[in-house]
């Protein structure tokens, strides 16, 4: 299986494709691979892409080239802390691992932090320098499987026992209400939870992104970047399936999937359309959520090469995109009715500064307290903004900002 997890890894740093694209054709063609070896492959694979740049140089540093099952045993040695005895290696042979890796300590920045140099900059200039690593580091682990019980299906510890109930362990999430985690990896997609629509995968840090919202039945909801779908149905589980619910999405192919996911989820309440509706719904919405195409940085454990492919450029031109949305979506709210801004970004220029330059240009709407709102969900973070990371909270990172506005 380490020879199966080091020729995953060299293929997806060798294909133009998704990483995840990659791993579903390599799980094609390998028929000798079943259930638990194929997510050990994954995983280790996965892991292996978070610390490339490390990896890379710390084999350098091996006396010969290395095979595609020593790249993975080096990995294990170096970024987990496997034991020799855990491998199929002598005792030499791990303390040869380790001291490659070892040598990469006095490596730059940017290789050890696995992030570039810009980023890392900002980072440490945004959150300091302690802060900073400790968020990189995070990036480096594997996230948990988290699940949001389906509330107009059943409540979280209901799940909980019909996951049981299919040999699969979990338990209630630390943050999220509805949120389910899983206690290890297991396959999903072939449950009778799921095709009953008891569950959807998403992020605790996804999940609270919904609450400020603060939906509720009878409601005119605008999810103005509705994507698959998966707070769209959040929404219509807290709305509990009454009221209007518009999910605007421009990407045929999302729509259809996004119809789908609400049809076995019980969702009859929704309607998916493309942006030409937001027109006739200038006034009306009580909440519009804008949960705006970012630079992805808060998910990068789950997608591991990311950061690399990301500029200074590419941010401010996402920051400037996110401000029109933004624009475009505002007059949808009705007087005292609220906008909620998110993205999956750890970055500032994404987050607080373009709710600055949105207040900056729209006098009517104001920052509200986050913390405040998802108190009344039972969720205790407070401050003005949502701000959750891996390192702080163990979800993806997510920025979250309440805008209200004003009666007149």
């Amino acid at each position: 299986m380490l020879d199966a997890a080091g020729a995953l890894y060299l293929a997806g740093t060798r294909a133009r494709a998704p990483l995840d694209v990659t791993v579903a054709r390599f799980l094609r063609a390998r028929h000798d691979l079943f259930g638990a070896e194929r997510r050990f492959v994954v995983d280790v694979a996965q892991g292996m892409w978070r610390v490339r740049r490390r990896l890379e140089r710390a084999a350098r540093h091996l006396s010969a080239e290395p095979t595609r099952g020593a790249l993975a045993c080096l990995y294990l040695v170096g970024a987990r802390g496997a034991a020799a005895n855990e491998l199929p290696i002598d005792p030499a042979g791990g303390r040869g691992l380790a001291a490659a890796w070892r040598a990469t300590d006095g490596a730059p920045d940017d290789v050890r932090a696995g992030v570039p140099a810009w980023m890392l900059s900002r980072l440490v200039e945004e959150r300091g320098p302690e802060a900073a690593w400790a968020l990189c580091a995070a990036f480096a682990e594997a996230p948990p499987t988290t699940l949001r019980a389906n509330r107009l299906r059943l409540g979280p510890d209901a799940l909980v026992a019909a996951l049981a109930a299919e040999g699969i362990a979990a338990h209630r999430a630390a943050l999220a209400p509805d949120g389910v985690v899983l206690d290890g990896r297991a396959e999903l997609f072939s449950t009778r939870a799921i095709a009953d629509g008891l569950f959807e995968v998403q992020d605790e840090g996804s999940q609270l992104i919904s609450l400020l919202c603060e939906a509720a039945p009878g409601m005119t909801v605008v999810d103005g970047c509705a994507g698959a779908g998966g707070k769209t149905l959040h929404l219509a589980a807290l709305m509990g399936g009454k009221g209007m619910l518009y999910a605007l999405e421009p990407n045929e192919r999302r729509r259809h999937a996004l119809s789908r996911r609400a049809a076995r989820a019980g969702v009859h309440n929704v309607r998916v359309d493309d942006l030409d509706k937001k027109a006739r719904l200038i006034g009306r919405a009580d909440v519009v959520l804008v949960d705006a195409p970012c630079s992805g940085t808060g998910v990068l454990r789950r997608n591991a090469d990311a950061a690399w492919t990301l500029t200074v450029d590419d941010v401010e031109r996402l920051a400037a995109r996110q401000r029109e949305i933004l624009d475009g979506y505002a007059p949808l709210v009705r007087p005292g009715g609220r906008l909620v801004y998110a993205t999956c970004s750890v970055l500032g220029a994404e987050n607080q500064r373009v709710v600055e330059e949105l207040l900056a240009g729209h006098a009517a709407f104001a920052v509200g307290d986050a913390g405040v709102v998802l108190s009344k969900s039972g969720v205790a973070l407070p401050g003005r903004f949502l701000s959750v990371d891996p390192a702080r909270h163990g979800t993806d990172g997510f920025f979250g900002a309440v805008l209200e506005r004003a009666l007149r």
